[in-house]
């Protein structure tokens, strides 16, 4: 799957997704990622966590963690927005926790 993108108005690579890897689990109102990979050229995806659901699907509250491991030429695509990441794991991953609701959801690096 190829997917193009712009942020802050600029131009970012194009990004070829091998198929994904993806597993979850819903028991009682919590719904847990247990797996959920992407691969491409220009950025690898982690996701991990747990979503509480709620009646009012968008009112559920998100604890998850993504990871992304960008190649070098996204990394400088990516300008100042990779500035804004904490140093990255010894695996090459930037943690991005996300929390808040599926409706307003917060992602503090």
């Amino acid at each position: 799957m190829l997917f193009r993108s712009k942020i802050l108005e600029k131009e970012l690579p194009p990004i070829n997704f091998e198929p994904g890897k993806m597993s979850f689990e819903l028991k009682r109102q919590n719904l847990t990622v247990k797996d959920f990979v992407l691969k491409g050229d220009n950025l690898e995806i982690d996701l991990t966590g747990r979503v509480t659901t709620r009646e009012d699907l968008m009112s559920s509250r998100m604890f998850l963690t993504l990871k992304i491991k960008p190649s070098e030429t996204m990394e400088d695509a990516l300008g100042i927005i990779m500035m804004t990441l904490k140093e990255p794991d010894a695996n090459g991953f930037y943690q991005i926790p996300l929390k808040g609701t599926l409706k307003n959801p917060n992602a503090k690096p």
